[in-house]
Order: C-alpha cells, then structure tokens, then sequence
C-alpha cells in the first residue's frame, strides 16, 4: 500500500520542478540562475527516480533497488557537474 507522504512527495518535487524550469526558461543568460539551475534540476530528478518505483511499485524490491542506484549515481554526476562549474565560474570572475 501506498502511504500519502509519498505522494505528496513525488507531487512536491515533481511541481518545483516544473517551476525550476520555468524560472530557468525565464532568467537572463549569463546570470547565476542560468548557470546553475540545471544541476538543481538534475537533483531534482534524481530524487523523483529514487522516490517513484516507491509510489508505482510498492512490493518489488528489485525496481526500488535499481532506482535507489540510479539516483544516487544521478545525485553523483549533478555534484561533480556543479562543482566543476563552479570552479569554472570562479576562475573565470574578474578581480
């Protein structure tokens, strides 16, 4: 059985981020937001590809496993792009 947390979960994430990528569709190039909006998408995702073999499939173990895996290694690659982002940001910032 499904419990309410999660679906209200799965609803909250999947509605910001629907609005994380209209905020990102209507920010100005070259601003912060630009940048670094698809790394907090890409989190977002992966915690929807985490959470929605929970909510679909409640007694295979197997399909919570895989997504559990798949958002972690979603979750790892945001992290590295971000933080090569970030460097690259600094770098590139004039004094």
């Amino acid at each position: 059985m499904v419990r309410t947390e999660e679906i209200a979960l799965v609803v909250f994430i999947g509605c910001n981020l629907l609005f994380m990528s209209w905020y990102w569709y209507r920010a100005r190039p070259g601003s912060q937001e630009r940048l670094f909006m698809p790394q907090l998408m890409l989190l977002s995702v992966a915690m929807l590809v985490g959470i929605l073999p929970r909510v679909i499939w409640p007694t295979a173990e197997r399909v919570k496993i895989a997504g559990s895996t798949v958002s972690i290694i979603l979750s790892i690659a945001a992290m590295i792009v971000g933080v090569r982002r970030l460097l690259r940001a600094y770098s590139n910032r004039r004094v």
